[in-house]
Order: structure tokens, then C-alpha cells, then sequence
């Protein structure tokens, strides 16, 4: 599956929403050239090839951790220098790459989805306050889907009320 994140951006200090921006998550593709990987691998075929695209990705991230702690416009100026270049690589391996691989193989569809996406994939790179992923949304959202089932039996209306409490601190 792939991670999408619809971030929203307000006016200062308006409360309104001024823009939308669509931005996907670059963690969603690791996961699919992962699956490459692992089907490559299975079929006895030559995993290097989407070894190749996580370690452009594998960058992004190494960067990303280092800038974490920086303010909005030095994380930009760094992206700009440094992330763009390792995306840009990325993208141009994709573009050589597409030709290369097996029509409907998960590393066929990787390839082809970030191509389709490129946009959406380097919106990071413009605004300094933009995640390159959405993994903490997507962990605590799984906290919620993994719990619907599980409260179905609480046992009890109290139960129902203990449980909401606990989910809601």
C-alpha cells in the first residue's frame, strides 16, 4: 500500500484554511521497492535493482534526520541542496529503470508510481515545514483501526467508558 498525506496549510494567524497541498509520503514508496526487493529475491531474480532505489531513499532519510531539529527555512535551503539532488537521481535511475523491469512485477509498479507521483513526491523539497513522510500520523491512525475491532467486546457499557477514557489521554 501506498502512505498518501493530504497536507493542510493556513494564513498566519487567520484560522482559516488559504491551501491545500498534495503531498505524498516517501515512506509508502520504501515500502513498495521493499516488496520489490523481497519478490526479487523469492523469484530467484537480481534484488540489486530496487537495492539501488533505497539507497537514493535510504539519503533522503539520512538527510532529513539530520535536519530535524533545524527551523523551517535552514531545512529548506538544505533540501534544496542536498535532498533535491539525491531525488533528482532517483527519479532519472526510475526513468532508465522503467524500460528495464517486468510489466506488473511490484518493483514495475514502484517505478511506476513514483513516477506518476513525482510531483506529489517532491513537494517537500519547496516547503521547509513539510514532512518527508507521515509515519506518525499513519501509527496512530493504525492505533485506532487495530482497537475498532478489539472494542467491539469491552464487555460492558463501563467497560465502553474506561476504554474511551484510557484512548482519549
Amino acid at each position: 500500500t501506498y502512505a498518501r498525506a493530504v497536507t493542510l496549510m493556513g494564513g498566519a494567524g487567520s484560522g482559516q484554511l488559504t491551501k491545500m497541498v498534495n503531498q505524498i509520503c516517501i515512506a509508502g514508496l520504501v515500502e513498495a521497492l521493499s516488496e520489490g526487493i523481497h519478490f526479487a529475491m523469492r523469484a530467484g531474480l537480481d534484488p540489486e535493482r530496487a537495492g539501488q532505489a533505497l539507497t537514493l531513499i535510504n539519503e533522503l532519510f539520512r538527510i532529513e534526520r539530520a535536519l530535524a531539529a533545524d527551523p523551517p527555512a535552514k531545512r529548506l535551503a538544505a533540501r534544496m541542496d542536498q535532498s533535491k539532488t539525491v531525488l533528482d537521481a532517483f527519479f532519472q535511475w526510475s526513468d532508465v529503470q522503467v524500460a528495464a523491469v517486468l510489466d506488473e512485477s511490484p518493483i514495475s509498479k514502484a517505478i511506476g508510481y513514483a513516477r506518476n507521483q513525482r510531483l506529489a513526491l517532491q513537494r517537500f523539497l519547496g516547503d521547509g515545514r513539510l514532512p518527508i513522510h507521515n509515519n506518525r500520523s499513519e501509527l496512530e491512525l493504525r492505533r485506532e483501526a487495530i482497537g475498532r475491532k478489539n472494542w467491539l467486546f469491552v464487555g460492558n457499557d463501563e467497560g465502553g467508558e474506561v476504554n474511551a477514557s484510557f484512548v482519549s489521554l
